[in-house]
């Protein structure tokens, strides 16, 4: 009897000792996978933080363009005398069906200021 309870309590441990390894290697698989999980997000966050970056480049590289291109072709415009600026104002309507517009420039839309009296003595 006592060779039975031996051999059952060896089979018994081996079971345990089984149990234990699968439970550990379940475990290590499971870290592995977090720690993988954890380095791509952190991947994915440095990509977007770059990617942020660059966009924020490449809005200011526009704006800076933009500003200097608007800046050349502001002062390259001559300005209409206002007793002009109807019968061109007609013109245009005329040729394009566009009213109330007294100039164009290359088909771009740019924002201009009306100059001051001392920037514009016409």
């Amino acid at each position: 009897m006592s060779q039975a309870i031996s051999e059952c309590m060896g089979k018994f441990t081996a079971a345990l000792l089984k149990v234990k390894k699968l439970r550990e290697e379940r475990e290590n698989r499971r870290l592995t996978f977090l720690e993988d999980v954890e380095s791509k997000r952190i991947q994915l966050d440095e990509r977007r933080i770059a990617m942020e970056e660059r966009r924020t480049d490449l809005e200011d590289v526009r704006a800076a363009v933009d500003t200097e291109r608007a800046k050349e072709l502001v002062g390259a415009l001559t300005w209409s005398k206002p007793e002009e600026v109807g019968a061109i104002a007609d013109s245009f309507n005329r040729k394009s069906s566009l009213p109330n517009v007294a100039g164009a420039i290359d088909g771009i839309h740019i924002r201009i200021w009306t100059p001051t009296a001392k920037e514009n003595p016409n």
